[in-house]
């Protein structure tokens, strides 16, 4: 069983408190970016259409959620190195669960047309959720490899 405290010459704690201080600004970095491009958004777009895209994003949280369906904290918690073979059966789980989304997409879509009374411009954002949501995929597994080795700031830079 390899993790990070039998490698040579590498001292958990330090590396614990340097990935906690690099999560730790991650969240606040997201946080900020995340807020301040709201505010941004909000007043380009206006409220209605603001609206409409905070649907589209909310939608977009779920798939993700459905997709990682704990695929990743599976690989960070997982007690030895994951196998190749283990990576390549939870990555074509993941395109089974993003072409589901991609296909709730549409449906989403269409309902939300009929539902909010709106042209077709909100059925092509919520189709661009589905798709940005299948390439999530490319981003789930590496991620958590990535943190298994409290590697905080790659991961810092990937999200932000």
């Amino acid at each position: 069983m390899e993790n990070i405290s039998t490698i040579p010459g590498v001292d958990l704690k330090a590396s614990m408190l340097k990935g906690f201080k690099n999560l730790f600004l991650r969240h606040i970095s997201g946080f900020a970016v995340n807020f301040a491009g709201g505010l941004i958004l909000a007043r380009v777009l206006g409220p209605e259409t603001f609206g409409l895209f905070f649907i589209a994003f909310t939608i977009l949280i779920i798939f993700r959620g459905i997709i990682d369906f704990g695929i990743q904290t599976h690989f960070i918690r997982l007690e030895h190195v994951p196998t190749q073979e283990e990576i390549k059966t939870a990555f074509t789980f993941q395109q089974i669960l993003a072409v589901i989304c991609l296909l709730l997409s549409v449906v989403a879509g269409y309902a939300a047309v009929e539902w909010y009374h709106k042209p077709v411009q909100l059925f092509y954002l919520i189709l661009s959720v589905g798709i940005g949501a299948f390439f999530y995929i490319f981003q789930s597994i590496p991620t958590a490899l990535l943190e298994r080795t409290l590697e905080y700031k790659k991961v810092g830079i990937i999200e932000v």
